[in-house]
């Protein structure tokens, strides 16, 4: 049986694996340790407001991007451009970021994990409220044994790669949209969950990515679509919904190359109904497969230049505490 999660599990959940189309979870999540450590219960939006300001004011002076669509900018970036060139106020950009970074955005969506609020949040809000309150879930953060420096490492460095992937996607703009589970380019919209089936046979039930128990299931392109442009079944994996979005369309460790073209060996040996279309794709020796398959893994790379998690070596498989959170969310049957 599961022990429930700890503080720091939740805390960590969030900021390693919550959703991000933005960087400001890793922002909100940094000013909330600030306050906790410091002895803080309550904070006024103002006060937060201003805070969440004058951080974006000091982390855009590298100019990353803060979000991934091509030609806009967070509501954030786009007070501090006014501020910058003389055209508001401090004080006037705060009323902004209150209402509509904080208030109607980054606050509603902090305490949510894989889609699911979770059951112990980090602090009470309601859009119109003229405060947070911080709940005991984050004050005993700082009670915890775990040094501050720690957990603000772990932020610091999520934001460092989000803000990577984000000026990647701006030079290579991401084409597929895997939520959805549908492939979208100019010409073309084609659905993959029809594939199951055909796909689930060899993975037993089994994400290709954790190795844990198949639900939500979605289908994957390996080396991302983003990058090669094709649906051939020979890229094709189910795994988590999950494990689908942390990986979004980053490259994954050659470990999951590896497994992959023995994967398509095991079709090819066993005769299964996708046998010719992987050879024809691929090659017809297992030589030739196997390179014609590193060659796109490798021109993926260089297309792409982001690994997933930003580690070459990344497996979600050894990474405990994704893990508990797969196994946390689990249907229980």
């Amino acid at each position: 049986m599961m022990h429930s999660p700890e503080p720091e599990n939740y805390w960590r959940g969030v900021i390693l694996f919550g959703r991000n189309s933005s960087t400001y979870k890793m922002a909100l999540g940094k000013l909330l340790l600030g306050y906790s450590y410091s002895g803080l219960d309550r904070i006024s939006l103002d006060d937060l407001a201003s805070d969440f300001l004058s951080l974006y004011i000091e982390r855009t002076e590298n100019n990353h991007p803060q979000q991934g669509v091509m030609g806009r900018k967070t509501i954030v970036e786009h007070q501090i451009d006014l501020i910058r060139h003389g055209d508001r106020s401090f004080d006037s950009a705060v009323e902004v970021v209150k209402a509509q970074a904080l208030s109607n955005m980054v606050l509603v969506k902090f305490n949510n994990l894989f889609g699911t609020k979770i059951s112990k949040p980090f602090y009470s809000f309601t859009p119109g409220d003229s405060e947070i309150t911080l709940n005991a879930n984050l004050l005993r953060l700082s009670d915890s044994k775990i040094e501050k420096n720690s957990l603000e490492s772990e932020i610091l460095g999520r934001w460092d790669l989000l803000e990577h992937a984000y000026e990647r996607t701006r030079i290579a703009p991401l084409s597929v949209d895997e939520r959805m589970e549908y492939l979208i380019n100019a010409e073309d919209r084609k659905v993959l969950t029809p594939l199951i089936p055909m796909i689930e046979g060899y993975q037993q039930g089994r994400c290709f990515y954790c190795g844990r128990p198949l639900y939500d299931i979605h289908v994957d392109h390996v080396i991302p679509f983003s990058a090669i442009h094709h649906n051939d079944v020979w890229n094709l994996v189910l795994a988590h919904a999950e494990c689908n979005e942390q990986k979004s369309d980053s490259i994954p460790s050659k470990l999951f190359i590896d497994r992959l073209i023995l994967r398509n060996e095991y079709y090819i040996s066993s005769s299964h109904p996708l046998k010719d279309e992987i050879i024809r794709k691929t090659g017809n020796s297992s030589s030739m497969r196997k390179n014609e398959i590193y060659r796109q893994y490798r021109d993926a790379y260089q297309y792409k230049g982001r690994f997933w998690r930003g580690d070459p070596s990344y497996n979600p498989e050894e990474d405990k505490e994704f893990i508990y959170w797969i196994e946390y969310y689990a249907p229980k049957i």
